[in-house]
């Protein structure tokens, strides 16, 4: 038996699709509990578990980890996302920018026993970096979140995708053709949520959606919008390329036949013309020459999304993952059960590290709110934060 303390920031989409993975593991005798950083009533880890960080990379995780390295307990990190390659100007690339992230980052990495990824590029990338152990674990696919919902099944051929605001620069290589394709088939919408082409406006055939932050919710809509294509571009830049095959999983799963930017995410998995089309990243005729194709072909489009449902099912099913992160997570429990009966425990974070880093934390974040929208967004963040620290306070 042995249970993981999952260690995160939010509940974001990431969080939600593991947990979902933890909870499948409980049949192999692997529990979990998830403690939210930030929320922290004591600067303590819990003494008969595994710690398991989720994405963190602000000073307030290294602190943390810097306790259990010095005590010699192991802790395990998970990461999806390649954030040293994050480029721009946009919140998101200057907070993984900054030089206090960048050093709490490295030290998480560099002192994790186990570094855990779903893309075998990332996986590659982090060893050349920092040398430490990286294991590649398969991605998965719930076919549970389905259960109950009715895709639409109208008149309609619904051409959709779906993801958060950070996508809008991928969707751009779509504007052009978006106009073109509605005069061709009067039949066809599009369907955008979440994020949609800046310069491409709604209207009674082009529609848009607001963000679906709850995953079993977004899987949900998803599925019951019967979308017959679904797109997926991915500007070839440097951390697009570490993303895992996530598109392809979703689409396949609903049903859908997907178009795929020639990207490392979709190698390993899309096979062009057979379970997906892969057409190039920048190229705007070559989307519409996919997109007119599975139009005009409703039989190759069936036949498509037949074979991508059947890989996902027999590659990425929860039933058929979960051994492999059993595996991975379970080869700790002798190292823990040691500790234990040693006296040895994950130990108390000083104050002032405590205190420190949370200041640390705080000032980032404030920071960035200040330059995306001055000091009104500045109080506001700041109110946000203390009431989610007094909500995880009184769980």
């Amino acid at each position: 038996m042995l249970k993981i303390q999952m260690m995160v920031e939010a509940d974001i989409a990431t969080t939600q699709l593991l947990e979902r993975v933890l909870m499948e593991c409980a049949s192999y005798g692997l529990s979990y509990k998830k403690t939210y950083i930030n929320g922290q009533k004591k600067a303590r880890l819990d003494d008969d578990a595994l710690p398991l960080f989720v994405r963190n990379a602000d000073p307030i995780a290294a602190s943390l980890c810097k306790c259990l390295k010095q005590n010699g307990w192991p802790y395990c990190y998970y990461l999806d996302d390649n954030f040293w390659e994050i480029s721009g100007d946009t919140a998101l690339a200057r907070y993984y920018q900054d030089a206090s992230i960048r050093r709490s980052l490295g030290y998480i990495v560099q002192n994790a026993a186990l570094v855990l990824v779903n893309s075998e590029q990332l996986a590659k990338y982090i060893r050349n970096k920092f040398g430490c152990v990286v294991q590649y674990l398969p991605p998965m696919f719930d076919f549970s979140l389905l259960n109950g919902v009715q895709p639409y099944a109208g008149d309609e051929v619904r051409i959709g995708f779906a993801g958060s605001s950070s996508r809008v620069a991928d969707l751009e290589v779509l504007a052009p053709l978006v106009g073109p394709i509605l005069e061709k088939f009067p039949e066809v919408v599009f369907e955008f949520a979440g994020a949609m082409p800046a310069s491409v406006g709604t209207s009674d055939r082009v529609r848009f959606f607001s963000y679906v932050g709850n995953y079993q919710e977004f899987i949900k809509f998803q599925y019951a919008r019967g979308w017959k294509i679904g797109l997926a571009p991915l500007v070839a830049d440097g951390s697009n390329g570490f993303k895992t095959n996530n598109k392809f999983r979703e689409y396949a799963a609903c049903g859908i036949v997907g178009i795929y930017s020639d990207s490392p995410s979709y190698r390993d998995s899309v096979k062009h013309l057979d379970n997906g089309f892969v057409v190039a990243s920048y190229s705007a005729p070559a989307w519409m020459a996919a997109i007119e194709c599975l139009l005009n072909n409703p039989e190759l489009r069936e036949n498509m999304a037949a074979k991508a449902f059947q890989y996902v099912s027999a590659h990425y099913a929860l039933s058929v993952i979960t051994k492999d992160w059993v595996a991975a997570l379970m080869s700790f429990s002798p190292k823990i059960a040691e500790l234990k009966s040693g006296g040895v425990n994950p130990g108390w974070i000083s104050a002032w590290s405590y205190v420190q880093s949370h200041v640390l934390t705080y000032w980032l974040l404030t920071q960035q709110a200040r330059t995306e929208g001055g000091w009104r967004l500045v109080l506001k963040k700041i109110l946000f934060l203390l009431k989610k620290r007094l909500a995880h306070a009184r769980e």
